[in-house]
């Protein structure tokens, strides 16, 4: 069977090479019209020959066209759109998206008031229309939205025959509704040519902004590798290829992960690993408490490997049991953002992740933990907990979806703006900090660009890794919101960082609220937190062979 091709993406200076032939040809054209040029004198010749060959079938075609590409039609397929990446948990393409759609519709608007040109005049048009003509916003709008679409269809392994049929869907689309401007009477040839280059060079900015890394952010690695880590996890003692096919396997699926699990999807799971010839037996579980007693039993039962099927707290909680044994995590990634199976090279399709299980090796790495609670990503202090319970206080309060509740909750908490004061012993060394956040990580993670990334140095490296804010204050914070949004942050610039292999946080408050993987709890200060290296076996894809590329 043919495979999907690879994703494919513009380079930086791929981007800004088309970014700046699109605003040559944008500048060629503006400049024709206010010199009156040879395009601008042949507008009205062209346009009059095509409203003259007018016919009534082809009018309503072309006023659906035109309907569909308006800024309502535009915007009601970019809501629509976001909804579907919210749904699939690609929601790091949002911010790329809402630049380049409702920002292009404002910006052609904006560049339409300074060019001041008359709509076209003439003795039958089929619209009326009153507003300025250059460059046409029905025409720039499609060509920001199918931009948009193409991009998405090609930062993601897909068919080639989908691709080349949105590659002729998106070009088709755009060159229609520039003929239906111009057809229907309301915008000149040179309107819809200046309104295609405007929306390319828009969208060429967008994408070197926001748009160039939100696939591999969500979706992880395009090729699954062993752990993208300059310290590898040590191979666990006896590592074998996948587990053995008389190995004792359980599954534990939470249901409330992002992904749901049904039990048609349970038995499902348990028919797909009989073909890879493991027999398991699939549990659904509903609650955290479920998750930590299930596992706690399955380890009493001799299990050689428990699989946890859900986001990173289902996988933290079946971990927390695993760690100090000798019995093998698996993951099978159903959650909304799974870093801990990105950061291992773990794939996010459940049918290669089932693969894994079956074809994987075992490797030690690193958990952590504060107080006793063990955590397999990060641990944060101040403003993040806080946001995660009213977030979650409003769901369940208000029935507000996940993403609304957390625009919400983070708006309060600025209001709000707790700062705290933290004494610190790192490594014994103390330390005193003001902030209104610190995030503690099992191993070192990358702080670059939107948002904090994946672990730069492995899983199996020994360490905690600190970062405390350095802005302080409602302006620093939005400043420091701003250049996350825009991906300007920094380590160096924005955060204080620190190594350690223990670490004591302690306040003027006797208990505190503690996030360990994205779940809230509230702890006794202070607290102490501890690396225990190579403490879980946890099987991953195994290493490709030499010649497997070739």
């Amino acid at each position: 069977m043919q495979r999907s091709p690879a994703p494919l993406r513009l380079t930086a200076p791929e981007a800004l090479a088309f970014l700046a032939a699109a605003l040559l040809s944008f500048a060629w054209l503006a400049t024709d019209l206010v010199r009156a040029g040879p395009i601008t004198r042949a507008d009205a010749g062209v346009m009059a020959w095509v409203h003259a060959h007018s016919r009534e079938t082809l009018t309503r075609l072309m006023v659906g066209v035109t309907h569909l590409h308006s800024y309502t039609g535009v915007c009601l397929m970019a809501a629509a759109a976001a909804g579907v990446l919210i749904w699939q948990r690609r929601a790091a393409w949002l911010p790329f998206l809402l630049m380049a759609v409702p920002g292009g519709l404002i910006l052609n608007a904006l560049v339409k008031y300074e060019f001041h040109r008359s709509r076209p005049v003439m003795e039958s048009p089929l619209p009326a229309l009153h507003t300025f003509s250059f460059p046409s916003g029905h025409t720039a709008g499609a060509t920001v939205w199918w931009g948009f679409v193409l991009t998405l269809l090609f930062a993601y392994r897909a068919p080639v025959r989908w691709r080349a049929a949105g590659v002729v869907a998106a070009v088709g689309m755009v060159a229609f509704t520039a003929l239906s401007r111009v057809y229907l009477g309301v915008h000149y040839p040179s309107d819809v040519l200046a309104a295609v280059a405007e929306g390319c060079a828009w969208l060429m900015f967008c994408y070197v902004l926001l748009g160039r890394h939100p696939a591999e952010r969500v979706a992880g690695p395009v090729r699954p590798a062993a752990a993208p880590a300059t310290t590898p996890a040590a191979p666990a003692a006896g590592a074998a290829a996948g587990a053995a096919a008389d190995a004792r396997i359980e599954v534990i699926a939470n249901s409330s992960s992002g992904q749901g699990c049904a039990p048609e999807w349970a038995r499902d799971v348990e028919g797909k690993l009989r073909e890879h010839g493991l027999d398991a037996r699939v549990t659904l579980v509903h609650s955290g408490e479920e998750i930590l007693s299930t596992a706690k039993q399955a380890v009493a039962r001799g299990a050689d490997m428990v699989v946890a099927s859900g986001g990173d707290g289902t996988v933290s909680a079946v971990a927390s049991q695993l760690a100090g044994t000798r019995v093998t995590l698996g993951v099978l990634p159903m959650g909304t953002l799974n870093h801990f199976a990105k950061d291992l090279g773990i794939p996010i399709e459940v049918d290669a992740a089932l693969g894994v299980l079956a074809r994987g090796h075992a490797v030690q790495v690193d958990v952590a933990e504060v107080n006793g609670r063990v955590f397999i990503n990060n641990s944060s202090l101040g403003l993040y907990p806080d946001i995660v319970l009213d977030r979650e206080r409003q769901r369940r309060r208000l029935g507000r979806g996940k993403w609304g509740a957390l625009l919400a909750a983070s708006l309060h908490a600025a209001q709000r703006y707790p700062v705290l004061s933290f004494d610190m012993e790192v490594d014994g060394k103390p330390i005193s900090r003001r902030s209104a956040f610190a995030f503690i990580g099992n191993n070192e993670y990358t702080m670059e660009g939107f948002e904090i990334g994946g672990r730069s140095q492995g899983l199996a490296d020994g360490k905690l890794s600190l970062y405390i804010t350095q802005r302080t204050g409602r302006f620093g914070l939005l400043r420091l919101a701003l250049r996350a949004l825009f991906r300007r942050l920094r380590q160096a610039k924005d955060f204080d960082i620190l190594t350690a292999q223990s670490l004591v946080v302690n306040t003027r408050h006797r208990h505190m609220r503690v996030a360990t993987d994205g779940e809230v709890s509230l702890m006794e200060t202070p607290l102490t937190y501890r690396i225990r290296p190579a403490a879980l076996r946890v099987i991953v894809p195994a290493p490709e062979e030499p010649g497997d590329n070739q």
